[in-house]
């Protein structure tokens, strides 16, 4: 989705029109938008994490023990390098700071499963932003807006939409921990000893 269909969603709850009726022009509101978009989609996105892949191949040995790989900008934490040997060598590697170290042994193509920090939104950005996040995660965001937005209004119910905020957190929450303990290892080569 883009930051104008999370937008509107958020309006419409602050507003409580339906799709027919225009939403009321705030101009405080949509100030504060982008910026509550933004801090609602960095904490999910600890959460529900944002999966990249990065492929890279090293095709000749280096002088020194390891090779340097720079990792992408967007790199926050791994979750798997696979390696496709051409030499039948282990792989040996560690991540220091925002680089890759690999073997100087480990020659073939590698694909690296990461988890990514999320493109911020500022107040620069326009409608067009789109969401890297799961739809499920993306949903989780209008709810935080609206609460937020209405909580400096005394007249103002803010709690449900805050409650349904958590609700939706603590089930991306489970999905999450559900998903951890059901993953699998996959096996590519077996070596006898």
């Amino acid at each position: 989705m883009y930051l104008k269909d999370l937008k509107n969603i958020a309006m419409q709850l602050i507003d409580e029109y339906s799709e027919s009726k225009s939403p009321t022009e705030d101009e405080d509101i949509r100030l504060k938008l982008n910026g509550l978009f933004n801090t609602a989609l960095f904490e999910v996105a600890q959460i529900k994490k944002i999966l990249k892949v990065y492929n890279f191949s090293i095709k000749e040995k280096v002088g020194t023990e390891y090779k340097s790989i720079g990792l992408p900008d967007d790199f926050m934490e791994e979750k798997r390098l696979r390696y496709f040997s051409s030499n039948n060598s282990i792989l040996r590697y560690y991540i220091q700071r925002d680089r890759l170290k690999v073997h100087k042994s480990c020659l073939g193509s590698f694909e690296l499963e990461y988890y990514a920090v999320p493109e911020e939104i500022t107040e620069d950005n326009q409608d067009d932003y789109e969401f890297e996040l799961d739809m499920d995660a993306q949903m989780a965001l209008p709810y935080y807006v609206a609460s937020s937005v209405l909580m400096s209004d005394v007249s103002a119910n803010y709690t449900a939409f805050e409650a349904k905020y958590n609700a939706k957190v603590e089930q991306l929450m489970r999905s999450a921990q559900e998903k951890e303990n059901n993953s699998t290892v996959t096996i590519h080569q077996l070596y006898s000893i």
